[in-house]
């Protein structure tokens, strides 16, 4: 859905561009660069997306990475590169690995980057990014100025988006980012944060209850933690795991006990296992018993 919103307001609402794009069919594709382009991108990077309007050239890479776990169990960061031609030949200008969000950077873990939303014309780049499910979006502007040969920040705001559960309407909040002290666009920051998925175990032992919270980043899992144990001063955070797996077990007195890996699927999920019964069992309980286990990448 998000390739055909901006697909439509790129071709309606932006006009003819002397531009020309180079780009896969879909997210963390390589691009093929034009022969006189291809030996200025830095070594061991790939290009995913390359534009040039004759004067200048802006490219966006990744890390050439063997994700062991599949493509979402990592976060991959993206380094935005500038060129501008000098008699005759390109020279690199400006470059940033802040501002093109990372992989797993958007709402959920989603990926904010979509090519459609990258648009170079003349001396202006605009940079838009889709950071949620909903329309929320992230514009950055940016100008060459000649008199320093540098490119510099015009403007960046955030636009968060929320569909009102009452009328389904989405209502927009726009706000403004903070702009480096020195306006160059290699000093902005607009702060993505990647994912960081986890899960923590909570247990009320007068209860004899347990809960499993998820959450994407740290901060979000201490509220969950604070917020399910609130008014239960015997409940309590037993555990957590950030990106791998964790389990519950429990003996005949009811007494809960955890184990965690760091491994992923299957391995993750025997290892935690083998670690929360080995952990009951040596506390001088014999009757254990597994009572859930739950991994997150």
């Amino acid at each position: 859905m998000k390739f055909f919103r901006y697909l439509f307001a790129f071709t309606a609402g932006v006009g003819v561009q002397a531009i020309q794009v180079v780009s896969g069919a879909s997210l963390s594709e390589t691009v093929t660069l034009p022969e006189n382009i291809k030996a200025l991108a830095p070594n061991g990077m790939s290009p995913i997306f390359y534009v040039s309007d004759g004067q200048s050239v802006v490219m966006i890479l990744e890390n050439k990475v063997v994700l062991p776990n599949g493509p979402q169990s990592e976060s991959q960061k993206r380094l935005l590169v500038l060129f501008r031609k000098e008699q005759g030949s390109y020279k690199e200008i400006d470059r940033s690995d802040k501002i093109i969000a990372c992989s797993t950077c958007g709402n959920g873990g989603t990926d904010p980057f979509i090519r459609e939303g990258i648009r170079l014309d003349k001396n202006n780049l605009t940079v838009e990014q889709d950071y949620s499910l909903e329309p929320s979006t992230a514009i950055y502007n940016f100008i060459y100025d000649t008199k320093i040969s540098r490119w510099v920040v015009v403007s960046a705001i955030n636009t968060d988006v929320k569909q009102s559960p009452v009328t389904s309407e989405f209502i927009k909040a726009p706000h403004v980012l903070n702009f480096p002290r020195e306006t160059l666009l290699a000093n902005f920051n607009p702060n993505w944060v990647p994912k960081e998925p986890g899960v923590a175990i909570t247990v009320d032992s007068n209860l004899e209850v347990f809960s499993f919270l998820h959450a994407d980043d740290k901060s979000e899992l201490d509220e969950k933690v604070k917020s399910n144990c609130s008014g239960r001063p015997s409940c309590h955070e037993l555990g957590r795991q950030m990106k791998g797996c964790i389990a519950l077990a429990k003996n005949n007195k009811k007494q809960f006990f955890i184990g965690v890996s760091n491994k992923l699927k299957e391995a993750g999920k025997s290892e935690s296992k083998s670690k929360a019964m080995d952990s009951c069992e040596l506390n001088g309980n014999n009757a254990c018993e597994e009572v859930r286990g739950d991994c997150v990448n």
